[in-house]
């Protein structure tokens, strides 16, 4: 089971850095038919960030696109978010990820080293999308 941080799929999306969105697609190909699990807000920051970056995204397109991630709502993720932030001290949006890999028993993949970071602090299995991706091919593989 995976949990992915918004920016991933906004690399995807984005083609203002073709090595990064390259990556990414490469990414969403390797994770095919695995569960992936995101907390709600990752909908308005992918959204926000999206908007921002110039990608022409809207709520049913991407409500479509992500048809198959399991969403976890506030009600199901806020009170580990709320352990983790006092534990952890993450961004705050980065606790409701760090959260859903924990209630969901996932590992995370962030192309943000600092939530990577935070992750493992946490005792998740993290991954830094941008310089692990071999390293995580082959956890994926070996699962």
């Amino acid at each position: 089971m995976i949990v992915i941080d918004a920016n991933v799929l906004i690399d995807a999306l984005f083609e203002g850095n073709p090595e990064r969105r390259a990556l990414a697609l490469r990414f969403f190909k390797l994770i095919e038919g695995r569960c992936v699990y995101v907390p709600r807000i990752f909908i308005v920051e992918v959204l926000s960030v999206a908007r921002r970056l110039g990608v022409k995204l809207d709520y049913l397109t991407l409500m479509g696109l992500i048809e198959d991630f399991n969403v976890k709502t506030e009600d199901e993720v806020f009170n580990l978010a709320v352990y983790v932030s006092e534990n952890v001290h993450p961004r705050a949006v980065d606790a409701y990820y760090i959260a859903t890999a924990i209630l969901t028993g996932s590992i995370l993949v962030s192309n943000d080293r600092i939530m990577v970071k935070n992750s493992r602090n946490a005792g998740i299995e993290a991954f830094y999308l941008l310089e692990e991706f071999e390293k995580l091919k082959e956890y994926l593989s070996s699962r």
